[in-house]
C-alpha cells in the first residue's frame, strides 16, 4: 500500500514562482502599515506561500 500524504496548505494562496509571490507580498505590506510578510516554499506542493511569522534559526 503506498501512502501519499496530502500537503496541508491547500487552504493556502499558492504563487508559482518566488518573484511572484515577493510581488504580492511587497504590494500587501504598502496596503498594509506594520505588516511585514516574507516568502518560503512549500516542500508539501512544490509552490511558494507568505507568511508573517519570522524565520525560527
Amino acid at each position: 500500500m503506498n501512502y501519499h500524504p496530502v500537503p496541508d496548505c491547500s487552504h493556502k494562496k499558492a504563487y508559482e514562482t518566488e518573484a511572484r509571490a515577493e510581488q504580492v507580498a511587497r504590494h500587501q505590506e504598502q496596503k498594509t502599515p506594520g505588516l511585514s510578510l516574507r516568502v518560503y516554499y512549500c516542500d508539501g506542493c512544490g509552490m511558494h506561500h507568505l507568511t508573517s511569522r519570522p524565520l525560527m534559526w
